[in-house]
């Protein structure tokens, strides 16, 4: 199980929100806004038992 610990929007060359991490984390990557997509939301979670 993974608790959300970051969100953010970030224009699409801001690619240091992918820098690898110490601890399990996941990384989800969109689009924003809908239908005009000229930033992207990042979601960063951590294993529930490493936080």
């Amino acid at each position: 199980m993974y608790t959300i610990y970051s969100i953010k929007v970030v224009l699409p060359n801001q690619i240091e929100v992918l820098n690898p991490t110490k601890d399990s984390t996941i990384t989800l990557v969109t689009c924003t806004p809908i239908r005009i997509a000229t930033h992207r939301l990042i979601i960063k979670a951590k294993e529930k038992s490493s936080l």
